[in-house]
């Protein structure tokens, strides 16, 4: 069943689940990391998020989904500042994203096998398994787009007007 893959997947995710940003994409890591360090030190509005390179500016700057950082911000008032809560929202949007495609190729199919098949393919296609351990808001974009399918297609299948507004 999909608990086993979105399990798998899990486990596979929790090595070196504290590790600082590293990679080619380090620098967006980096960033993303400060603008919600930047919430939480500084100022919780939502609207200024702020990275470090300031030049004697405000540092405000136009953030991709800023909700991430604003989420992660959060969390740090409860557990404090750290990779791993970033690493962790990351990894949980991943687990949302695999879940929400299996429902939706359930539904498009109708076969289970074919959707456990994709949602395994999803998991584990290099470039989505490598982001679903980045500091960064990519996979909860994602996660969101999915969802809005889902509820979209449920929308078209019962004309319950409750599944287009979550779409």
């Amino acid at each position: 069943h999909c608990w086993v893959v979105l399990f798998l997947f899990f486990v596979l995710h929790l090595y070196d689940i504290s590790a600082p940003p590293n990679g080619y994409r380090q620098w967006r890591e980096s960033d993303t990391a400060a603008i919600s360090l930047n919430y939480y030190q500084e100022d919780m509005n939502f609207l200024h998020p702020r990275v470090n390179q300031r030049g004697g500016y405000s540092g405000i700057t136009g953030s991709e989904l800023p909700i991430y950082n604003y989420t992660a911000a959060l969390l740090y008032h409860v557990f404090g500042p750290s990779h791993v809560v970033h690493r962790l929202i990351t990894l949980v949007a991943a687990l949302f994203s695999i879940w929400f495609f299996f429902q939706i190729m359930l539904f498009m199919v109708g076969d289970k096998k074919i959707a456990l098949f994709s949602a395994f393919a999803l998991a584990f296609s290099p470039l989505f398994f490598y982001s679903s351990f980045k500091i960064m808001p990519d996979i909860w974009m994602l996660t969101f787009l999915l969802v809005s399918v889902y509820f979209y297609l449920k929308f078209i299948n019962t004309d319950n007007k409750f599944n287009i507004i979550l779409s």
